[in-house]
């Protein structure tokens, strides 16, 4: 069914002279000839990249045959390459026809993109050269409208999916014979005009060559397996499978038979590691919604195509909110790319795992079940600009921005719908943390060795409580100074700055934070089950310093390790000690509040140390 704008183009009364479009259409001959044709109607199906068509009714109003030439051309935008050719149709004397004619956008439309249509008339037995239009209709995108996401096909009858299969089968047949003017005749009118330009050596050529200039080629088409035959009103709807992708086969009947109208999907990616490279093959061939911000790419059919309007919304809305937060005037725009399921982002954007970001490209699965926090790397790229503070500011920052915007910025952490405050005291409460001089250490956030389900969580809660409690400017002003480093000189300046910033020396400052998240102390980052001689403790808040070392000697009389062993607790301003572990003669980072004993060594249990201003107590 043809939805869209119907556009009541021309009422050609004879002699009218039809020029809408050329002072010169309206003298001399010029103006006779544009009288021997009527333009009845036009309309428009919604637009997409790939296959679009219109309908024109025609009407010949002469005694004679004559010939229209429709001439289309479309542009995806404003600027750029279109795509551009002819189609002639015969009329016999005073005949009139609605004509349906294919024609494409090469790649995503936009809403300033537009389709234009100039008709000419010829005699049959003139001279068919270059003649001036007679009338010409040009429509942007935003004027007919975006095609929307398709609904679901309905399940096929046997008999439609014994024939469906039966014709594709012949079709690749065809195609891997290389009888191309056979596998020309299978397809429709539309689709021989939109893909092809009713070229038929344009067919053979271009599906015959790999990579194709075509929409598919002949490697990808015959290397097909079906799925499943579904119906969407008059079409029969083929999916099938080429390596992660699914593909959409649509079948129209005509004459009796079922002919292939539109083949879409993606091919199989380019050879080697350029993900890039991968992605100028793909990107064409998606669904493209442009904001003031955002390009973003979705194929159709899609969850994301589905959700686009409030995708882009909501990704606009959230660009706006950080872009005021952090007093900039403007910033880059970013491209966004969807992919259905993760295997298939795995093999196109070669990165396992639900979503990545670089430079200003994000790149997402988007479905039913997995929708990632839409602000999150926003704000990285947002901030790039800003400053390279430490970990602990610039990932908390795009928890807080997260929160702050209505998402629940640790869904895909562990955290469900919990704000921040409330999940690091549920972590708290496990023993689950990681004081805080330690993570103004990390350089990143992310890794196992960076436990990212306790450090996303305190790095936005600390975030949160530096923008409630000092403002926005003295944070951002602490984003732009403190810098991301694994010097211990770099980070000993930046805990300076952050005291001078915040006035107020850092143990004061995590006290301040664990109260306004109303947590009065914290445990040791929680023992593994499988290490019960483990035991952390709490340690009182007036006997933490910012570092010392202790010299240690062990009594080999007593079981006890022999020799002297020096251990830096570098990260005392919070609640608990993190120390490092001797066992069996080697020293090791394990961030826990105690010093561990080999139990199978030197006996069962732990020896846990704190300072105290009048030395090192041993407990346990």
């Amino acid at each position: 069914m043809s939805i869209g704008l119907r556009t009541p183009i021309a009422f050609c009364l004879f002699p009218l002279v039809i020029a809408l479009a050329s002072p010169a259409a309206m003298a001399g001959e010029q103006a006779v000839r544009s009288a021997r044709l009527e333009v009845k109607d036009v309309r428009f199906d919604p637009i997409a990249a790939g296959k679009n068509s219109v309908s024109v009714s025609i009407c010949n109003l002469t005694d004679r045959a004559q010939v229209l030439k429709l001439d289309i051309r479309t542009q995806p935008a404003a600027q750029g390459s279109g795509w551009q050719t002819q189609f002639p149709e015969d009329l016999g004397p005073r005949e009139q026809k609605t004509l349906r004619f294919g024609y494409a956008f090469s790649a995503a439309p936009q809403a300033e993109g537009f389709v234009r249509l100039r008709f000419y008339d010829f005699l049959p037995v003139e001279d068919q050269q270059f003649k001036e239009f007679f009338q010409e209709i040009q429509r942007s995108v935003s004027d007919i409208g975006l095609r929307g996401a398709e609904p679901p096909a309905s399940a096929a009858s046997p008999e439609v999916t014994r024939s469906i299969l039966a014709q594709f089968a012949r079709f690749q047949q065809a195609l891997r014979d290389r009888k191309y003017d056979n596998a020309w005749q299978m397809l429709t009118p539309v689709c021989r005009q939109a893909g092809f330009m009713d070229r038929p050596l344009s067919f053979t050529w271009e599906t015959g060559v790999d990579p194709s200039p075509a929409s598919w080629s002949r490697a990808d088409v015959t290397r097909l397996q079906p799925i499943s035959v579904g119906l969407r009103g008059d079409l029969a709807i083929l999916s099938a499978k080429l390596d992660h992708a699914v593909w959409t086969v649509e079948f129209a009947q005509m004459k009796g038979e079922w002919r292939l109208d539109w083949i879409d999907g993606w091919p199989a990616p380019p050879s080697g590691r350029d993900r890039e490279a991968r992605l100028a093959g793909l990107l064409p061939r998606l669904q493209k919604r442009s904001t003031p911000h955002f390009d973003i790419y979705y194929s159709t059919g899609s969850s994301a195509a589905r959700d686009i309007a409030k995708i882009a919304e909501q990704r606009d809305l959230g660009y706006q909110a950080i872009i005021a937060f952090l007093g900039a005037t403007g910033g880059p725009r970013i491209r966004l790319i969807f992919f259905e399921d993760a295997n298939t982002k795995a093999v196109w954007a070669m990165h396992q795992g639900d979503g990545m970001a670089y430079g200003t490209t994000i790149i997402e699965v988007y479905n039913d079940v997995v929708q990632l926090d839409p602000f999150h790397e926003v704000t990285h790229i947002l901030t790039g600009p800003t400053g390279s503070p430490p970990a602990i500011l610039e990932e908390g920052f795009a928890v807080y921005m997260s929160e702050h915007l209505g998402a629940p910025p640790l869904k895909s952490l562990g955290g469900g719908d919990l704000p921040t405050y409330e999940r690091v005291r549920q972590l708290g409460a496990q023993s689950k943390w990681i004081p805080l001089a330690e993570l103004l250490t990390y350089t990143d956030i992310g890794s196992e060795q960076s436990q990212p389900l306790i450090a996303y969580p305190e790095a936005g809660a600390f975030v949160k409580f530096l923008v409630d409690t000092y403002g926005k400017d003295e944070f951002l002003a602490a984003f732009k100074e403190l810098r991301n480093s694994d010097d211990r000189g770099v980070q000993q300046q930046n805990v300076a700055a952050l005291e001078r910033i915040c006035g107020r020396p850092l143990p004061e400052l995590n006290r301040a934070w664990l109260a306004a998240m109303g947590i009065e102390e914290v445990a040791a980052v929680q023992t593994p089950s499988d290490r019960p001689n483990m035991k952390p403790f709490l340690a009182p808040a007036e006997l933490l310093a910012a570092s010392y070392t202790i010299d240690v000697k062990i009594d080999p009389e007593q079981k006890e390790i022999t020799g002297t062993e020096t251990i830096h607790l570098v990260n005392s301003s919070s609640l608990t000690l993190h120390t490092l572990a001797i066992a069996k003669g080697a020293v090791s980072n394990n961030s826990s509040a105690l010093l561990e004993r080999d139990a199978g060594r030197f006996g069962e249990g732990g020896m846990h140390y704190r300072r105290t201003p009048s030395g090192l107590v041993t407990r346990g």
